[in-house]
């Protein structure tokens, strides 16, 4: 349900196929939420309030000097912390 496969999959296999943490994504670009790491279901509760989920689309809006990130949604704006951006793998927007 958050977009992760049943085997665990490494970042560097992530990012062989095309996708980024949030902590790492450009500003000014738009993407799709690919999946949400599960470890930790605070985490995951605190993201899905902030609509952050699988198949969701969003603009980085600035990686911000204090390692937190903001971004823009249709359902409205987040800034997210290092270990929350950490958590979001995104996949570039078509």
């Amino acid at each position: 349900p958050h977009g992760n496969e049943v085997l665990p999959v490494s970042p560097a296999e992530r990012k062989k196929r095309g996708e980024t943490p949030l902590s790492e994504a450009e500003e000014g670009q738009r993407y799709t939420v690919t999946s949400l790491q599960e470890r930790d279901p605070k985490l995951l509760l605190f993201l899905h309030k902030a609509g952050i989920g699988p198949g969701q689309g969003l603009r980085v809006a600035s990686q911000n000097y204090d390692q937190t990130v903001s971004i823009e949604m249709v359902t409205g704006n987040a800034i997210l912390g290092r270990p929350a951006a950490e958590a979001v793998w995104l996949r570039a927007a078509i």
